[in-house]
């Protein structure tokens, strides 16, 4: 069964090819090189995605494979870094756009990304490296943090 396209379907589809010879200036200026993170050569993680390159301002917003006391958690989750996070997730999703990320043999784009902490580097090599001060700061009461994922797709960040 063949369905045709409406209007607005192919004016969008237009615009997207009356646009391609913009993508690649774009990155160039906006996402060199220089400004992408390689998640597969990041061994504190792990990650779920067709496209391994994360958005370096974004990768340093998230403070994986480590713990965090009350004022790292607090700047982490305060309402102005919370925006600039979610900012800077949405470059993350125009970066896939621009770069035509795709990640099946049918080149459909990417949809999402997860990552996690990687946890035998976190538990026995993090962990165990910072032992004495995270059992001063638990007996003292002050309780310890890591992050345990980021989720990101067009619909949602989590």
């Amino acid at each position: 069964m063949s369905k045709e396209l409406s209007q607005v379907q192919l004016n969008h589809l237009n615009a997207a090819f009356l646009f391609e010879n913009h993508c690649q200036p774009i990155l160039d200026v906006y996402f060199p090189p220089s400004s992408l993170n390689d998640l597969s050569l990041d061994r504190l993680i792990d990650f779920h995605s067709d496209n391994p390159y994360l958005y370096s301002p974004l990768h340093a917003g998230l403070p994986f494979g480590c713990f965090l006391s009350y004022a790292h958690l607090d700047y982490v989750v305060d309402a102005y870094r919370t925006t600039h996070l979610v900012n800077l997730a949405r470059s993350q999703l125009l970066y896939w756009y621009l770069a035509h990320s795709t990640g099946t043999p049918l080149r459909a784009p990417i949809d999402h990304l997860a990552i996690y902490f990687e946890p035998d580097q976190f538990w026995f090599n993090h962990i165990a490296a910072h032992c004495a001060l995270i059992t001063r700061r638990l007996l003292q009461g002050n309780p310890c943090f890591f992050i345990r994922c980021f989720s990101l797709d067009h619909v949602h960040i989590l």
